[in-house]
C-alpha cells in the first residue's frame, strides 16, 4: 500500500489521478474518486467550510475553494452563476467566474458541476456560449449519475433518433431516460411511455393459457422427455406471454440479444425486414425470471437447431397442440380449486 508521509510525496500521484480523471479510459471514473478522497481534510479546511455552512461567509467559502475543497469550488460556482431578477442582467464577468470555478469541481468529478456548467454554456450572455458545449457537460454530468441530465440526454437523443446510425432507434435514448426514472424524475415517466411499450400484466395477454401449459411442461421435462427443440419453443411461449409478441415475434426473435439492462429488444428484420423492431420495458420480477431461464435454455445451442420459418411454424403447431391437449385439463382443475 501507498504510503503517504510528507505532503510533497502526494503531489506525483495526485498529478497521475488528475491525468487519468481527464482521459477517457476504463480508469477515469476510479481516478475521479479517489482525487475527491485526497481532498485535504486539515482542521483549518473544516473550519472554514463550517463558517460558510454557518454563516454564510462568503470570504470563507472563497477561501476554502482556494484551499481545493471541491464542494467549496461548486457552492462558490454556483453562487456566482445565479440569476438575479432577469437572468440576462447576469454579467458576463460574473459567469466567467462561476465557470472557472465549476470547471475545477467538474475536473474534480462533481456531477453537480458538470450540470451547471452546461446550464452556463447555454446562456446567452455568455461569451463562450457553445450549445455543443453545454450538450458535452450535460453529457458528462449523465454519465456520472446526474437524474436531470440523464432526462436530458435521453431526450436529446429521442429527438435526433431520426439521424442516429444506431441499428434499433431508440435504443439509447430510452436508457437514459430510463435512468432518469429510475432516481424519480417526474418528467422521465411520460418521455419513457413514447419510448418503451408496457406490458407488465401477462394474464391478459393471447399466449397466457398456452405458457401456463409450457411452464408445465419445461417443469415437467424430464418426465415428458421432450426433444430440445420442442423445450426451447416452450420458452419462446413463456417470453411471448411476458412482453406480449406477435407470433411472427414468438418464433423468430433472436432469445439471447433481446434483454437489455431497461428493456428487451425485438428484432426479426432479419427475416421480415418490413417488421420494425420494438423496444418493450422491463418491469417485473417474472419478466426477468422468464429472460434468464430462457437465456440459460439457449445457451450453446446449435442455431440450426430451429430450422427456417416454415419449419417453426410446422413446430409450433405440434407443440401447441400437444400442449392444450396434456396440461389444459389440470390447468382447469387447479383454477376451479384456487378460491376466487
Amino acid at each position: 500500500m501507498l504510503q503517504i508521509t510528507h505532503h510533497g510525496s502526494i503531489e506525483l500521484p495526485r498529478q497521475y489521478l488528475q491525468e487519468l480523471a481527464a482521459s477517457e479510459s476504463s480508469f477515469t471514473s476510479q481516478a475521479k474518486d479517489l482525487l475527491i478522497k485526497l481532498q485535504p481534510k486539515n482542521e483549518a479546511l473544516s473550519s472554514l467550510w463550517n463558517v460558510w455552512l454557518e454563516n454564510q461567509n462568503e470570504d470563507a467559502l472563497v477561501q476554502a475553494a482556494e484551499l481545493g475543497l471541491t464542494a467549496a469550488k461548486l457552492s462558490l460556482g454556483l453562487r456566482l452563476a445565479q440569476f438575479q431578477g432577469d437572468k440576462e442582467n447576469k454579467s458576463n464577468a460574473s459567469l466567467k467566474k462561476a465557470a472557472h470555478w465549476l470547471e475545477l469541481a467538474a475536473k474534480d468529478g462533481d456531477r453537480d458541476a458538470w450540470y451547471a456548467l452546461g446550464e452556463i454554456y447555454r446562456r446567452p450572455q455568455f461569451s463562450g456560449y457553445s450549445a455543443t458545449e453545454s450538450d458535452r457537460c450535460f453529457d458528462r454530468a449523465a454519465d456520472l449519475g446526474h437524474p436531470q441530465a440523464q432526462l436530458r440526454k435521453g431526450a436529446n437523443l429521442w429527438r435526433k433518433r431520426e439521424k442516429s446510425e444506431e441499428k434499433v432507434r431508440g435504443l439509447q435514448a430510452s436508457y437514459w431516460v430510463w435512468q432518469a426514472h429510475q432516481q424519480g424524475v417526474p418528467e422521465a415517466k411520460e418521455l419513457l411511455s413514447k419510448i418503451l411499450v408496457s406490458c407488465p400484466d401477462p394474464k391478459g395477454n393471447e399466449w397466457h393459457q398456452l405458457a401456463q401449459c409450457a411452464e408445465q411442461a419445461i417443469s415437467r421435462h424430464a418426465e415428458h422427455k421432450l426433444d430440445e427443440d420442442w423445450l426451447l419453443l416452450c420458452h419462446r411461449i413463456i417470453i411471448a406471454n411476458q412482453f406480449n409478441f406477435s407470433k411472427a415475434e414468438l418464433l423468430l426473435s433472436e432469445v439471447g440479444q433481446l434483454q437489455h439492462e431497461h428493456c428487451v429488444v425485438v428484432d426479426i428484420r432479419w427475416e421480415l425486414p418490413k417488421i420494425l423492431p420494438r423496444l418493450i420495458q422491463i418491469e417485473t420480477i417474472q419478466q426477468r425470471r422468464a429472460l434468464l431461464a430462457a437465456g440459460k435454455a439457449f445457451a450453446g445451442t446449435d442455431a440450426e437447431i430451429e430450422g427456417n420459418l416454415r419449419q417453426r411454424r410446422y413446430r409450433f403447431d405440434q407443440v401447441t397442440e400437444w400442449l392444450s391437449a396434456t396440461f389444459s385439463k389440470n390447468l382447469k382443475r387447479q383454477a376451479d380449486i384456487e378460491p376466487a
